[in-house]
């Protein structure tokens, strides 16, 4: 088993030995990107942080077990630890021949909520990300949406080349979506997301300091969306990430095992990160 352990200070991960080629098309880049999604079974423990307009804040914690089936398809279940009120709300999204399907469990509930149509833009575990975004942020929509892909000139994210890739998705919440690719790393440091062509609703910042290296994988593990509309925003945080392990079969209703935690990250600070074109 290979454990990660972050913290905030004191942590220094190497650049690779040798630096990312430049890559030339779509293809290339996407395929970079998918290098970075986990092939192998892997358990993370995260803490969503998120204020409302008027400055209240909610703390939320979650763990996330990802695996492939026998088929080779990806399953990924994210399971609520606190707070007590929803305790073992858990969120599975699933792979299959026919595409993806989502499912939201809960103490509460008599029967799985199947997430579908207009659900995808409800809000996971009550944080700014939306059901659709958090499948995004997973990587389940690369493949799919291939054809919709295109690259635009390339930019600068807090001060970092990157790759500037322009979806239009089908059948989502959004009707353009920017990704601003690492080329380093090829992990997205800035995504933005429009509603009606060119009204910007969201932006997704990933803190190219705490971007990690797991064996040929690289992961953001500091977070923030912010929903411009609503004036809202929410921070996730990584505090671990376990790879290599022996888990049962997924039960939506049944705990995740614990993962081992060493290092207790600080409460995240609203201020660190702003939506600002100085991180463009």
């Amino acid at each position: 088993m290979r454990l990660l352990q972050l913290a905030l200070t004191g942590l220094v991960f190497a650049s690779p030995a040798v630096a990312s080629a430049e890559l030339e098309t779509t293809d290339e880049i996407r395929a970079c990107i998918r290098r970075n999604l986990p092939d192998i079974t892997s358990l993370q423990a995260v803490e969503f942080s998120s204020r409302d307009r008027v400055g209240e804040t909610r703390t939320t914690r979650v763990n996330i077990a990802s695996r492939r089936t026998p088929t080779g398809h990806r399953r990924l279940l994210a399971q609520v630890t606190a707070p007590e009120e929803v305790k073992n709300t858990s969120f599975l999204i699933s792979e299959g021949e026919s595409g993806i399907s989502m499912s939201v469990y809960s103490p509460d509930f008599e029967a799985p909520k199947t997430i579908t149509g207009g659900d995808a833009s409800g809000r996971l575990f009550g944080t700014d990300f939306s059901y659709e975004d958090f499948e995004r942020l997973q990587g389940f929509n690369w493949d799919g949406e291939g054809l919709w892909l295109t690259r635009l000139e390339d930019s600068r994210t807090a001060d970092r080349p990157t790759y500037v890739l322009e979806t239009r998705p089908q059948q989502s919440a959004y009707s353009r979506i920017l990704s601003f690719v690492d080329k380093e790393t090829c992990v997205a440091l800035r995504t933005e997301f429009y509603e009606n062509g060119t009204q910007l609703r969201k932006v997704l910042i990933a803190d190219p300091q705490e971007i990690r290296r797991l064996d040929e994988a690289w992961f953001p593990h500091d977070l923030m969306m912010m929903d411009l509309r609503d004036q809202t925003q929410s921070r996730l945080v990584v505090q671990s990430v376990n790879t290599g392990l022996e888990l049962p079969a997924f039960d939506p209703m049944q705990p995740l095992p614990i993962p081992k935690l060493e290092v207790e990250l600080p409460k995240p600070n609203f201020e660190e990160l702003d939506v600002g074109t100085e991180l463009r």
